[in-house]
Protein backbone atom coordinates (compact mmCIF):
# COMPACT_ATOMS: atom_id res chain seq x y z
CA UNK A 1 0.00 0.00 0.00
CA UNK A 2 1.33 3.43 -0.94
CA UNK A 3 2.07 6.03 1.70
CA UNK A 4 0.07 9.27 1.50
CA UNK A 5 2.40 12.27 1.74
CA UNK A 6 1.58 15.39 3.65
CA UNK A 7 3.49 17.83 1.51
CA UNK A 8 3.05 21.39 0.31
CA UNK A 9 3.52 21.03 -3.44
CA UNK A 10 4.48 24.72 -3.76
CA UNK A 11 7.60 24.00 -1.68
CA UNK A 12 9.02 21.62 -4.29
CA UNK A 13 8.09 23.40 -7.53
CA UNK A 14 11.13 24.08 -9.72
CA UNK A 15 10.86 27.42 -11.54
CA UNK A 16 13.05 26.24 -14.42
CA UNK A 17 15.21 23.38 -15.66
CA UNK A 18 18.09 23.54 -18.17
CA UNK A 19 19.29 20.60 -20.27
CA UNK A 20 21.40 19.94 -23.36
CA UNK A 21 19.72 18.62 -26.51
CA UNK A 22 21.32 17.29 -29.67
CA UNK A 23 20.08 19.12 -32.73
CA UNK A 24 18.78 16.58 -35.26
CA UNK A 25 20.66 16.20 -38.51
CA UNK A 26 23.71 18.24 -37.47
CA UNK A 27 26.33 15.98 -35.84
CA UNK A 28 28.09 17.58 -32.87
CA UNK A 29 25.62 20.46 -32.54
CA UNK A 30 23.84 20.64 -29.19
CA UNK A 31 21.77 23.40 -27.62
CA UNK A 32 21.27 24.13 -23.92
CA UNK A 33 17.60 24.96 -23.45
CA UNK A 34 15.82 26.08 -20.31
CA UNK A 35 12.25 25.06 -19.58
CA UNK A 36 10.50 27.99 -17.93
CA UNK A 37 7.77 27.62 -15.38
CA UNK A 38 4.49 29.44 -15.96
CA UNK A 39 5.35 32.27 -13.57
CA UNK A 40 8.59 33.17 -15.36
CA UNK A 41 7.05 32.86 -18.82
CA UNK A 42 4.09 35.01 -17.78
CA UNK A 43 6.47 37.61 -16.32
CA UNK A 44 8.30 37.82 -19.66
CA UNK A 45 5.01 38.21 -21.53
CA UNK A 46 3.79 40.87 -19.09
CA UNK A 47 7.04 42.83 -19.43
CA UNK A 48 6.47 43.02 -23.19
CA UNK A 49 2.93 44.38 -23.08
CA UNK A 50 2.33 48.09 -23.12
CA UNK A 51 -0.85 50.14 -23.08
CA UNK A 52 -1.79 51.95 -26.28
CA UNK A 53 -4.47 54.59 -26.59
CA UNK A 54 -6.64 54.33 -29.69
CA UNK A 55 -10.07 55.40 -30.85
CA UNK A 56 -11.47 52.24 -29.26
CA UNK A 57 -9.89 53.09 -25.90
CA UNK A 58 -6.89 51.72 -24.06
CA UNK A 59 -5.61 48.45 -25.49
CA UNK A 60 -2.75 46.11 -24.71
CA UNK A 61 -0.02 45.95 -27.33
CA UNK A 62 2.66 43.26 -27.48
CA UNK A 63 6.21 44.36 -28.29
CA UNK A 64 7.27 41.28 -30.26
CA UNK A 65 10.89 42.41 -30.70
CA UNK A 66 11.27 42.80 -26.94
CA UNK A 67 9.53 39.47 -26.33
CA UNK A 68 11.82 37.64 -28.78
CA UNK A 69 14.88 39.18 -27.12
CA UNK A 70 13.77 38.34 -23.57
CA UNK A 71 12.52 34.88 -24.53
CA UNK A 72 15.74 34.03 -26.39
CA UNK A 73 17.81 35.14 -23.43
CA UNK A 74 15.73 33.07 -21.00
CA UNK A 75 15.42 29.79 -22.92
CA UNK A 76 18.58 29.48 -25.07
CA UNK A 77 21.47 29.29 -22.62
CA UNK A 78 24.21 28.10 -24.95
CA UNK A 79 25.30 25.80 -27.72
CA UNK A 80 28.24 23.72 -28.82
CA UNK A 81 29.29 22.71 -32.31
CA UNK A 82 27.22 25.14 -34.39
CA UNK A 83 29.23 25.10 -37.61
CA UNK A 84 28.81 27.81 -40.21
CA UNK A 85 27.71 25.21 -42.76
CA UNK A 86 24.85 24.33 -40.38
CA UNK A 87 23.89 28.00 -40.06
CA UNK A 88 23.77 28.34 -43.85
CA UNK A 89 21.45 25.32 -43.99
CA UNK A 90 19.06 26.87 -41.48
CA UNK A 91 18.82 30.44 -42.75
CA UNK A 92 19.96 32.76 -45.51
CA UNK A 93 23.40 34.13 -44.65
CA UNK A 94 26.26 35.70 -46.52
CA UNK A 95 29.27 33.87 -45.08
CA UNK A 96 32.33 36.11 -45.22
CA UNK A 97 35.02 35.15 -47.69
CA UNK A 98 37.68 32.97 -46.15
CA UNK A 99 35.41 31.57 -43.43
CA UNK A 100 35.50 27.78 -43.44
CA UNK A 101 32.13 25.98 -43.25
CA UNK A 102 33.49 23.88 -40.38
CA UNK A 103 34.24 27.00 -38.32
CA UNK A 104 32.03 27.16 -35.24
CA UNK A 105 29.84 30.14 -34.46
CA UNK A 106 30.34 31.49 -30.96
CA UNK A 107 27.28 31.52 -28.72
CA UNK A 108 26.07 35.00 -27.85
CA UNK A 109 22.57 36.06 -26.93
CA UNK A 110 22.54 38.19 -30.09
CA UNK A 111 23.37 35.15 -32.23
CA UNK A 112 20.73 33.09 -30.41
CA UNK A 113 18.11 35.78 -30.97
CA UNK A 114 19.06 36.09 -34.66
CA UNK A 115 18.88 32.37 -35.41
CA UNK A 116 15.59 32.03 -33.51
CA UNK A 117 14.19 34.99 -35.46
CA UNK A 118 15.45 34.01 -38.93
CA UNK A 119 15.33 30.20 -38.90
CA UNK A 120 11.93 28.56 -38.90
CA UNK A 121 13.67 25.20 -38.46
CA UNK A 122 15.54 26.32 -35.33
CA UNK A 123 12.44 28.05 -33.91
CA UNK A 124 10.45 24.84 -34.43
CA UNK A 125 13.14 22.78 -32.69
CA UNK A 126 13.24 25.14 -29.69
CA UNK A 127 9.47 25.44 -29.45
CA UNK A 128 8.77 21.71 -29.76
CA UNK A 129 11.54 20.77 -27.31
CA UNK A 130 10.38 23.31 -24.73
CA UNK A 131 6.75 22.39 -25.32
CA UNK A 132 7.27 18.81 -24.17
CA UNK A 133 7.71 18.78 -20.39
CA UNK A 134 8.83 15.14 -20.57
CA UNK A 135 12.10 16.33 -22.13
CA UNK A 136 12.96 17.97 -18.79
CA UNK A 137 11.53 15.47 -16.31
CA UNK A 138 13.29 12.28 -17.39
CA UNK A 139 15.04 10.65 -14.48
CA UNK A 140 18.14 8.68 -15.28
Amino acid sequence: MSKVLSLNLNSIVKPEQAMDFDYPGFPGFSVTLCYLGRERLNAIRKACISKKVSKEGIQDSMDFEKFNRMYSEAVILGWKGLKMKYVSSMMLVDIPEGVDGDSELEFTIENAEAILKHSTEFDTFVTSTLGDLANFTKHG
